[in-house]
């Protein structure tokens, strides 16, 4: 599942959210399923003080109701995108995913440029990227040609463990990557019987079923 993090006020959520479904991936939406909103608690937030904020933020049911339900959902989802312009509820969403290790997108606006979002898996200009990004990540095999979107190189697998979310690099030296850093850029056939031996004596065993060439 994807978690979409973007302000209500964001033109472009529905087409985004619509485009991701239309792919079919699964969607979190934060504005569906009775979505939160300060004035449920109070019409006349915005002139609140910090201290009656804190107090709000802390015992209002229906604050800890759309925060737990958000929580619950970043949590579980599988990926999370970021859709700018957006605030900073949006960018702490962002940030637990980082941290948490999940693949991360960023789908750019104009806007000041921020240091940052180098911590993203993902900088996309267009809602193509975005689903290439996901359907490239998800067909990823050894033999395959790929792109390292850190580095900006192309890459030949020699190996891909998707439950551990890594990917072994054909070349000198031996290397591993992040999975949810490549996108892929052509099909292979898979490996021949001399480039299997020198994934296992290079990178061991722990690699999912691998094609074998002729």
């Amino acid at each position: 599942m994807i978690y979409v993090a973007s302000s209500w006020r964001n033109q472009e959520l529905t087409g985004v959210v619509k485009a991701l479904r239309g792919a079919g991936q699964e969607v979190f939406d934060f504005r569906e399923e009775d979505g939160f909103s300060w004035r449920e608690i109070d019409p006349d937030w915005q002139k609140w003080t910090p201290e009656v904020f804190r107090s709000k933020l802390a015992n209002s049911h229906q604050a800890i109701r759309g925060f737990d339900r958000d929580m619950c959902n970043l949590q579980l989802a599988d990926a999370v995108v970021l859709v700018l312009p957006c605030g900073r509820s949006a960018h702490l969403e962002l940030g637990y995913a980082i941290g948490a290790g999940k693949p991360t997108v960023i789908l750019l606006a104009p806007a000041e440029p921020e240091l940052m979002y180098r911590a993203a898996s993902r900088l996309c200009t267009t809602i193509e990227e975005v689903l290439e990004y996901f359907h490239g990540n998800r067909d990823i095999e050894a033999g395959d040609s790929v792109r390292h979107y850190p580095s900006g190189e192309e890459w030949f697998l020699l190996g891909v463990n998707k439950r551990a979310g890594e990917v072994c690099v054909a070349g000198w030296p031996a290397s591993r990557a992040k999975l949810e850093h490549c996108a892929l850029i052509q099909k292979g056939d898979g490996l021949s019987q001399q480039e299997l031996d020198h994934r296992r004596d290079a990178f061991g065993s722990n690699w999912d079923s691998t094609r074998i060439r002729p």
